[in-house]
Parts: structure tokens; sequence; C-alpha cells
């Protein structure tokens, strides 16, 4: 699919969940392409979304996903998970969609003004998408959720889809 009409920009962030500690990629729409370059803040507010990877692989394996959805106006955080947990993995991705929602309230942070918190989504892969639905299940703010071939977890995301309140893309 083509590129949206912005530039993608990028920069990691550190960030401390209770006793969690794990890196995460930013992925927002800028004034040109590259790491650390100004955010586009001409445009209003962009959407927030949350991507989980996959088991065994790396939020760096789905750079191009995150880079198209920044082109198309959304500021996309995708953590790397430290473990396997799913129900934690789940809280990671709403830690980070609130990340991000608390960088629009701060004067001296490059979101400042330009973050629209009523428009919020979840994604990922195999494990990432199961925990984007539980996730989903547990912060009814949560616009839509589209995992992409969504494992099953433990606690089991079937279970808990009848407690999503947005929209679901399940995407096989």
């Amino acid at each position: 699919e083509l590129p949206g009409e912005y530039f993608a920009g990028w920069r990691s962030e550190s960030l401390q969940r209770g006793s969690r500690n794990f890196n995460a990629v930013v992925y927002y729409p800028a004034k040109t392409e590259g790491a650390q370059t100004a955010i586009n803040d001409t445009a209003g507010q962009f959407p927030v979304f949350a991507f989980g990877h996959g088991f065994l692989m790396q939020n760096s394996f789905y750079t191009s996903i995150y880079k198209h959805l920044a082109s198309h106006g959304f500021i996309v955080i995708a953590p790397q998970f430290p473990d396997t947990q799913h129900g934690e993995l789940a809280d990671d991705l709403l830690f980070c969609i609130n990340f991000i929602k608390n960088a629009g309230r701060d004067s001296t942070s490059i979101f400042y003004g330009l973050v629209n918190e009523d428009k919020t989504g979840l994604s990922g892969h195999s494990m990432g998408g199961g925990s984007s639905l539980l996730a989903a299940s547990r912060d009814s703010t949560i616009s839509v959720v589209a995992p992409l071939a969504a494992a099953e977890t433990n606690p089991s995301a079937i279970a808990r889809m009848n407690q999503i309140k947005g929209i679901v893309y399940l995407i096989t």
C-alpha cells in the first residue's frame, strides 16, 4: 500500500512499569524522515496505537508497519517485551498507550498537544496480538483492536473478547 502524507520519525524510550523495565520504539508523523526528527505539528492531534511483537520476535521486525502507520498520521509505540507473561504484556501495551497520552500533556515533550486521547488502538502479532485483545478487554477507552494472527493467551483472550468495548478486527 502507498505511504501516507507524512514522513515517519522515530525515537527510543526506556520505560518502567512497576518492577518491569523495557524499551520501546515510537514512530510518529514527522516533518522529515529519520530518528529524533521533529514531529509534524501543523496537522492537529494524532491517534495513538500500541503494537505487541510475536513470540521470540523483536519489535524491530515490524518496522515497516510502524513507518506505514506513522505516514498515515498515527503515533505508534512498540514495546520490546521483557518476557512472555501474557497478562503482563497486556498491561505493558496499556502502559505504552498511557505513556504517549501523558506525553501529550507534558509541555516538555515533542508530543505536547498533539495526542488525540479519544482515538486509541492496539495490535500485535501472534503472542502480541493475543495480548492486545487482553489489553482491550481491560480498558474500555480503546477504540479499536486489530491483531495479526492472534495467539490464544493465558489468561484466555477468547474468553475475554466479550468484554472489549471497541471495534475488533481479527486479521488472520
